[in-house]
């Protein structure tokens, strides 16, 4: 994980790397009004264990977070077409159903 922190950014300390405005992971969320969040995250992908602490994190600030895992899925597997992963299509509408329920709330 450091190489591609490394890579994304290039110069910054380890503390610079956990200002919230570089990675909202870092962020107090307690007390804020945040909207229903959606997490996907593909098994694969290398960033799982922080996508399921940030969801834990959203609910546990009070808000409302839908966590959504697909088997096998790479990181940014989501902007595949669903002939190469058909994971991403799955994604995809498991997106547009939370979009489309909470516009509905409103």
């Amino acid at each position: 994980m450091v190489k591609y922190m490394d890579v994304f950014l290039p110069g910054k300390s380890p503390d610079e790397r956990k200002n919230p405005l570089i990675s909202p992971f870092y962020k107090d969320l307690n007390g804020l009004q945040l909207p229903p969040a959606l997490f996907t995250c593909g098994t694969e992908d290398c960033l799982l264990e922080d996508t399921v602490m940030m969801a834990l994190r959203w609910q546990m600030a009070g808000m409302e977070a839908t966590t959504k895992l697909f088997p096998g899925a790479p990181h940014a597997f989501n902007l595949f077409s669903a002939e190469e992963l058909p994971a991403s299509k799955e994604c995809r509408e498991v997106i547009n159903e939370f979009l489309v329920g909470r516009l509905a709330q409103h």
